[in-house]
Protein backbone atom coordinates (compact mmCIF):
# COMPACT_ATOMS: atom_id res chain seq x y z
CA UNK A 1 0.00 0.00 0.00
CA UNK A 2 1.00 3.64 -0.75
CA UNK A 3 -0.09 7.11 0.15
CA UNK A 4 0.15 9.73 -2.32
CA UNK A 5 0.26 13.30 -1.92
CA UNK A 6 0.20 16.25 -3.63
CA UNK A 7 0.37 19.26 -1.67
CA UNK A 8 1.66 22.47 -0.58
CA UNK A 9 5.78 22.55 0.74
CA UNK A 10 5.69 22.24 4.36
CA UNK A 11 6.65 25.51 5.77
CA UNK A 12 9.64 24.02 8.52
CA UNK A 13 10.39 25.70 11.44
CA UNK A 14 14.03 24.68 13.43
CA UNK A 15 13.41 25.48 17.15
CA UNK A 16 16.32 25.34 19.87
CA UNK A 17 15.55 22.95 22.60
CA UNK A 18 15.63 24.02 26.27
CA UNK A 19 14.98 21.55 29.24
CA UNK A 20 12.31 22.03 31.44
CA UNK A 21 13.41 22.57 35.16
CA UNK A 22 13.40 19.72 37.49
CA UNK A 23 13.17 20.07 41.18
CA UNK A 24 14.88 23.57 41.09
CA UNK A 25 17.91 22.80 39.06
CA UNK A 26 19.30 24.68 35.97
CA UNK A 27 17.77 24.82 32.36
CA UNK A 28 19.93 23.10 30.11
CA UNK A 29 20.39 24.10 26.58
CA UNK A 30 20.15 21.08 24.28
CA UNK A 31 22.81 20.58 20.97
CA UNK A 32 19.72 18.82 19.12
CA UNK A 33 17.70 20.46 16.76
CA UNK A 34 13.60 19.65 16.15
CA UNK A 35 11.94 21.40 13.31
CA UNK A 36 7.72 21.00 12.79
CA UNK A 37 5.53 22.29 10.54
CA UNK A 38 2.71 21.43 7.84
CA UNK A 39 1.62 22.25 4.23
CA UNK A 40 -1.57 23.79 3.33
CA UNK A 41 -4.59 22.26 4.69
CA UNK A 42 -6.64 21.10 1.38
CA UNK A 43 -10.51 19.63 1.45
CA UNK A 44 -11.22 16.02 0.46
CA UNK A 45 -14.46 15.54 -1.57
CA UNK A 46 -15.78 12.58 -2.88
CA UNK A 47 -14.46 12.99 -6.11
CA UNK A 48 -11.09 12.91 -5.30
CA UNK A 49 -9.40 9.53 -5.08
CA UNK A 50 -8.81 7.71 -2.03
CA UNK A 51 -7.64 4.02 -0.89
CA UNK A 52 -9.52 4.10 2.12
CA UNK A 53 -12.81 2.77 1.87
CA UNK A 54 -14.23 4.24 5.31
CA UNK A 55 -13.44 7.48 4.30
CA UNK A 56 -14.73 7.45 1.18
CA UNK A 57 -18.41 5.45 2.24
CA UNK A 58 -18.21 8.98 5.06
CA UNK A 59 -17.57 11.38 1.90
CA UNK A 60 -20.51 10.08 0.00
CA UNK A 61 -22.74 10.07 2.62
CA UNK A 62 -21.83 13.00 4.54
CA UNK A 63 -23.94 16.51 4.34
CA UNK A 64 -22.89 17.97 7.98
CA UNK A 65 -19.45 17.60 7.64
CA UNK A 66 -16.52 18.43 5.50
CA UNK A 67 -13.24 16.79 5.56
CA UNK A 68 -9.73 18.40 5.51
CA UNK A 69 -6.22 16.65 4.98
CA UNK A 70 -3.19 17.64 6.85
CA UNK A 71 0.13 16.93 5.97
CA UNK A 72 2.60 17.75 9.34
CA UNK A 73 6.00 17.04 9.21
CA UNK A 74 8.35 16.75 12.08
CA UNK A 75 12.08 16.24 11.97
CA UNK A 76 14.67 15.44 14.24
CA UNK A 77 18.54 16.88 14.42
CA UNK A 78 20.48 14.87 16.70
CA UNK A 79 23.72 16.50 17.96
CA UNK A 80 26.14 13.69 19.03
CA UNK A 81 26.49 12.29 21.48
CA UNK A 82 22.67 13.14 22.14
CA UNK A 83 20.09 11.07 21.28
CA UNK A 84 16.37 11.54 21.18
CA UNK A 85 14.81 8.61 23.06
CA UNK A 86 11.18 9.62 22.54
CA UNK A 87 9.03 12.44 21.09
CA UNK A 88 5.39 13.00 21.34
CA UNK A 89 3.72 15.20 18.27
CA UNK A 90 0.37 16.14 19.59
CA UNK A 91 -2.41 17.80 17.83
CA UNK A 92 -5.44 19.58 19.36
CA UNK A 93 -8.62 20.82 16.80
CA UNK A 94 -11.14 22.90 17.81
CA UNK A 95 -13.68 25.75 16.74
CA UNK A 96 -11.69 28.50 18.88
CA UNK A 97 -12.62 26.97 22.19
CA UNK A 98 -10.59 24.41 23.64
CA UNK A 99 -12.80 24.02 26.54
CA UNK A 100 -16.20 23.14 24.31
CA UNK A 101 -18.04 19.59 23.94
CA UNK A 102 -18.39 20.10 20.31
CA UNK A 103 -15.07 19.78 18.60
CA UNK A 104 -13.72 18.45 15.04
CA UNK A 105 -12.18 14.74 14.99
CA UNK A 106 -9.46 13.46 13.55
CA UNK A 107 -10.87 10.79 11.19
CA UNK A 108 -8.08 9.23 10.37
CA UNK A 109 -4.35 8.87 11.39
CA UNK A 110 -1.60 8.18 9.31
CA UNK A 111 0.95 6.50 10.52
CA UNK A 112 -1.24 4.27 12.97
CA UNK A 113 2.05 2.00 13.67
CA UNK A 114 5.42 1.59 12.05
CA UNK A 115 8.27 -0.78 13.21
CA UNK A 116 10.83 0.64 10.59
CA UNK A 117 10.68 3.75 8.59
CA UNK A 118 8.70 3.93 5.43
CA UNK A 119 10.28 4.91 2.00
CA UNK A 120 10.04 8.50 1.82
CA UNK A 121 10.35 9.43 -2.34
CA UNK A 122 9.42 13.33 -3.01
CA UNK A 123 9.46 15.46 -6.19
CA UNK A 124 8.79 19.25 -7.02
CA UNK A 125 5.71 19.60 -9.07
CA UNK A 126 5.17 23.34 -9.76
CA UNK A 127 5.08 24.94 -6.33
CA UNK A 128 4.04 21.82 -4.93
CA UNK A 129 5.70 18.48 -3.41
CA UNK A 130 4.94 15.21 -4.68
CA UNK A 131 5.18 12.88 -1.58
CA UNK A 132 5.05 8.30 -1.99
CA UNK A 133 5.32 7.02 0.95
CA UNK A 134 5.34 3.37 0.53
CA UNK A 135 4.19 0.99 3.60
CA UNK A 136 4.75 -2.47 4.07
CA UNK A 137 1.51 -3.78 5.15
CA UNK A 138 3.15 -6.34 7.97
CA UNK A 139 4.43 -3.68 9.47
CA UNK A 140 1.64 -0.61 9.52
CA UNK A 141 -1.64 -1.16 10.67
CA UNK A 142 -4.35 -0.76 12.83
CA UNK A 143 -3.35 -1.32 16.79
CA UNK A 144 -5.21 -4.96 16.36
CA UNK A 145 -2.99 -5.89 14.05
CA UNK A 146 0.48 -8.54 15.10
CA UNK A 147 2.92 -5.78 15.72
CA UNK A 148 3.23 -5.42 19.29
CA UNK A 149 3.47 -1.85 21.19
CA UNK A 150 7.35 -2.77 22.49
CA UNK A 151 8.63 -3.23 18.86
CA UNK A 152 7.27 -0.11 17.10
CA UNK A 153 9.27 3.39 17.09
CA UNK A 154 5.81 5.18 16.12
CA UNK A 155 2.24 4.52 17.29
CA UNK A 156 -0.82 6.97 16.70
CA UNK A 157 -3.42 7.51 19.44
CA UNK A 158 -6.75 9.39 19.80
CA UNK A 159 -8.20 8.21 16.12
CA UNK A 160 -11.77 9.88 16.32
CA UNK A 161 -11.04 12.42 19.06
CA UNK A 162 -10.39 16.14 19.05
CA UNK A 163 -6.86 15.69 20.36
CA UNK A 164 -4.81 13.11 18.57
CA UNK A 165 -0.92 12.13 19.32
CA UNK A 166 1.83 10.04 17.99
CA UNK A 167 3.74 8.67 20.16
CA UNK A 168 7.77 8.11 19.07
CA UNK A 169 10.25 5.71 21.02
CA UNK A 170 13.78 5.03 19.81
CA UNK A 171 13.96 1.14 19.19
CA UNK A 172 17.24 -0.78 18.48
CA UNK A 173 16.34 -0.72 15.12
CA UNK A 174 15.24 2.91 14.64
CA UNK A 175 17.00 5.67 15.76
CA UNK A 176 14.42 9.26 15.81
CA UNK A 177 17.38 11.12 14.10
CA UNK A 178 15.74 12.16 10.36
CA UNK A 179 12.25 13.26 8.64
CA UNK A 180 8.74 11.88 10.29
CA UNK A 181 6.11 12.43 7.65
CA UNK A 182 2.52 12.32 9.68
CA UNK A 183 -1.16 12.78 8.37
CA UNK A 184 -4.87 13.42 9.31
CA UNK A 185 -7.88 13.82 7.86
CA UNK A 186 -10.06 16.32 9.62
CA UNK A 187 -13.51 16.28 10.24
CA UNK A 188 -14.74 19.49 10.41
CA UNK A 189 -18.76 20.60 10.70
CA UNK A 190 -20.03 22.29 8.03
CA UNK A 191 -19.62 25.98 7.75
CA UNK A 192 -17.34 26.14 11.16
CA UNK A 193 -13.76 27.35 10.64
CA UNK A 194 -11.52 25.18 12.79
CA UNK A 195 -8.29 25.47 13.75
CA UNK A 196 -5.05 22.54 14.60
CA UNK A 197 -2.53 22.90 17.20
CA UNK A 198 0.18 21.19 16.88
CA UNK A 199 3.83 20.56 18.99
CA UNK A 200 6.07 18.39 19.93
CA UNK A 201 7.53 16.97 23.39
CA UNK A 202 10.73 14.97 23.59
CA UNK A 203 13.44 13.26 25.96
CA UNK A 204 17.08 13.74 24.70
CA UNK A 205 19.60 11.47 26.45
CA UNK A 206 22.85 12.85 26.71
CA UNK A 207 26.37 11.46 28.39
CA UNK A 208 27.15 12.77 31.55
CA UNK A 209 30.43 12.97 33.29
CA UNK A 210 31.35 10.33 30.56
CA UNK A 211 29.92 6.82 32.32
CA UNK A 212 26.43 7.89 32.81
CA UNK A 213 22.97 9.92 31.32
CA UNK A 214 21.00 12.50 31.90
CA UNK A 215 17.42 12.53 30.53
CA UNK A 216 15.99 15.92 29.26
CA UNK A 217 12.65 17.08 28.87
CA UNK A 218 12.08 19.81 26.13
CA UNK A 219 9.43 20.92 24.66
CA UNK A 220 8.86 22.82 21.36
CA UNK A 221 6.37 26.08 20.75
CA UNK A 222 3.22 24.82 19.62
CA UNK A 223 2.09 26.28 16.13
CA UNK A 224 -1.93 27.02 14.56
CA UNK A 225 -2.74 25.86 11.31
CA UNK A 226 -6.58 27.14 10.10
CA UNK A 227 -9.01 24.69 8.65
CA UNK A 228 -11.85 26.44 6.58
Amino acid sequence: MSLNLLVTQPELTAYPLVAERTLGGPQHQVETRVSIGTAEPYPITANRMTDDPELANALNRSDRHDYYGIYLVCSFLEAVPETVEQATFSVALSYGDPAADDQPIAWSLWPRKLVTKPVRQTKSVKGSIGIKLGVDLGLEGSYSEEADADQCYVVAAGEREPDPEWHFRRTAKVALDGVHDLWLVAQVERGREAVALYGVNATVRRPRFGISYTRLDVPVPKRTVHLK
